[in-house]
């Protein structure tokens, strides 16, 4: 449409500048639509809230408008850089001792890594965090048997100290 209202111009003189008129506002709302998004993707990116992402960014993965292609790689870039952290915090949780805490935000950066991998390329993250759980479970599989013992053997105390 707008490619429409540009080619108008040059006939425009001979129709009292009235394409011209409307393509100016069109321009600037296109352009201001366009920082939405923009401003939009950064925030869903810094808050790791990536419900929905997947809308945003198909149109630039599919254009052949470079500077969509540029947008989108930048975008990808900001998501693995983001996600990458999420596993680095896992990683550290991890290397601590068990709490209450640590269970909580492992729970949290999971959900996340979930979330992320339903809304964007499933398969190279899917492994990862496959790998992720693998690590997780065995961290706590020795706890979680430690407590059924105790708890098969009715000692309270030791299922409330050992786990």
């Amino acid at each position: 449409l707008l490619l429409q209202f540009q080619e108008a111009r040059i006939i425009d003189k001979f129709i009292s500048n009235d394409a011209s008129s409307r393509l100016g506002p069109l321009m600037k709302l296109r352009k201001k639509k366009e920082s939405q998004v923009d401003d939009l993707l950064e925030e869903l990116i810094r808050n790791q809230d990536f419900r929905g992402i997947k809308e945003f960014l198909e149109p630039f993965a599919s254009s052949k408008d470079q500077m969509k292609q540029q947008k989108f790689e930048k975008w990808s870039n900001k998501i693995d850089s983001s996600l990458s952290n999420t596993f680095e915090k896992i990683n550290r949780d991890l290397e601590r001792p068990v709490s209450d805490e640590i269970c909580q935000s492992i729970v949290k950066q999971l959900t996340i890594l979930e979330q992320a991998r339903s809304e964007l390329s499933p398969c190279k993250l899917q492994r990862k965090i496959s790998s992720m759980k693998f690590r997780i479970g065995q961290k706590f599989n020795t706890f979680v048997n430690t407590f059924h013992t105790h708890h098969r053997n009715m000692n309270f105390k030791g299922m409330g100290i050992n786990c």
